[in-house]
């Protein structure tokens, strides 16, 4: 089976971007894949930077239309960006025209629902797709099912599957390393976050530690070898919400802790609580709560680094790339021709 990686490219090479760690990789790892190709498309919209709006979207078009002629996949996996630098959707429509063998699975990230554009797109993301995954939120996938809400005029609603990413496993996993920080919150200072961050810093001074993110509040990037170092060289790792007023989350947070079995000290929701419930995760509800937990898993060693090897074991064993990308798959009926 041959797979055309359309890949986003926001703020860092494509190869350091959600869509390469969380998708190709996983996918090539899998050993369901035969052949790929990839297409950087906010690249080629980058391209044409010196003409109107509607131009550059129509040549980063035109160039898709041309690398699927050429590339020949049997499966393409499109995964989403900002909605003013995604492939309009006349482009996917004229694939599936011309090739109409060809699968499409479409990976969502974030989400609005209440930014009319966005819904609009994701209409026609049903329009096209054969698989619209959604990795971020498991009550968002039985309304859009179920057609409630927002969603009661989706086409093919049966195409929405909550399928939670998988991260590059020879990247993110447990190392023999000591324990460095106390206390730690990884990820652009923004919205509750921030919030967070300024609290443990105010209580805890230089044993709390922000690493990474884009923002102005951020310290600075830092490459996946040393931020999974960090992950791995921390204690106790606090994940928050960033934007409740929009969107509740499964945050990608959850799995790169659970990956390299750091201890996950996790923001009260409801979708952290469903895709978790197997696990013996501690979730704290705010923030006096949140300091108490704190205090008391670095105080209990033991305790804490046995709740985080069990979860450990959990996202290894039922969350692999093999057993990720063989759903996918299946759902789009090449899981037989990828085997």
């Amino acid at each position: 089976m041959k797979v055309l990686f359309l890949h986003h490219q926001q703020r860092l090479d494509y190869r350091l971007e959600p869509t390469y760690v969380e998708l190709f990789k996983p996918f090539l790892l899998s050993g369901l894949v035969d052949e790929y190709d990839e297409f950087i498309y906010q690249h080629e919209l980058r391209l044409c930077a010196g003409r109107v709006f509607v131009d550059m979207h129509k040549a980063m078009g035109e160039r898709l239309l041309q690398k699927v002629e050429a590339s020949q996949p049997d499966l393409i996996v499109y995964s989403l960006t900002w909605w003013s630098e995604c492939i309009r959707p006349a482009y996917f429509f004229e694939i599936k025209k011309r090739w109409p063998h060809i699968k499409i699975l479409t990976h969502y990230w974030d989400h609005n629902e209440n930014s009319e554009i966005m819904m609009n797109y994701e209409r026609d993301c049903h329009r096209f797709s054969d698989l619209v995954v959604i990795p971020d939120s498991h009550s968002r996938c039985e309304r859009l099912r179920k057609r409630e809400g927002v969603y009661a005029d989706f086409p093919f609603p049966e195409k929405a599957h909550f399928v939670p990413t998988v991260f590059d496993p020879d990247h993110y996993k447990k190392l023999d390393v000591p324990k460095e920080f106390d206390v730690a919150i990884f990820g652009s200072a923004e919205g509750l976050r921030e919030a967070y961050i300024v609290a443990l810093k105010q209580r805890y001074g230089p044993r709390f530690e922000h690493f990474g993110g884009f923002h102005a509040a951020d310290k600075s990037y830092i490459g996946i070898d040393d931020y999974v170092h960090k992950l791995n060289a921390t204690r106790v790792f606090v994940n928050t919400q960033t934007f409740p007023q929009n969107r509740v989350q499964l945050k990608g947070k959850v799995r790169e802790a659970l990956s390299c079995g750091t201890f996950l000290l996790e923001n009260e929701n409801p979708e952290s609580r469903y895709y978790l419930k197997h696990t013996p995760t501690v979730f704290f509800s705010e923030i006096q709560d949140l300091y108490q937990k704190v205090d008391y898993y670095l105080a209990h060693e033991d305790e804490r680094e046995t709740i985080a090897q069990a979860s450990h074991d959990w996202y290894v064993q039922n969350h692999n790339p093999r057993k990720w990308a063989g759903y996918l798959l299946e759902q789009m009926g090449l899981l037989k021709a990828a085997v």
